[in-house]
């Protein structure tokens, strides 16, 4: 992820911000955000995918789960797909991306946060290997 995918990659989190469960912000976010991803990716791996167009989409990335040293073989993984390219592989291929990216740097559990009313998310979780731990109760209306 570099500056060049400032606008795309907003543009593709603010849809999932105002159309669906796959973000979580209440409102949608401003160009400037992109700094915190930048941020909270440091260190880590992060694509942003284009098509042959060299347009955006879609972006993927790992994070620290937790600052805690007991952690440092887990992250969080995020990736969004502009809807034109949902269905079609391209997010397993960036998941396989980042699984190999996290294999690297020595992480073997990928953590992923997903609302239970987001169906597609949980079935593409559920067919790539990941497994329900646990719910939040109250942190989603």
């Amino acid at each position: 992820m570099d500056e060049s995918g400032r606008i795309p990659v907003i543009d593709i989190f603010n849809h999932y911000v105002l159309h669906g469960m796959a973000a979580f912000p209440e409102h949608p976010l401003d160009y400037g955000f992109y700094d915190a991803f930048l941020v909270m990716r440091q260190g880590y791996p992060a694509f942003v995918v284009k098509d042959a167009r060299g347009e955006v989409s879609g972006f993927g990335m790992l994070r620290a789960h937790s600052p805690m040293p007991t952690f440092r073989r887990s992250a969080d993984v995020g990736y969004f797909l502009h809807p034109a390219h949902t269905g079609k592989g391209l997010g397993g291929n960036l998941l396989e991306r980042l699984e190999d990216g996290a294999r690297a740097m020595g992480i073997d559990t990928l953590l992923a946060c997903v609302a239970a009313k987001n169906a597609a998310s949980l079935k593409f979780h559920t067919k790539h290997g990941f497994v329900e731990r646990g719910r939040f109760l109250s942190a989603y209306p």
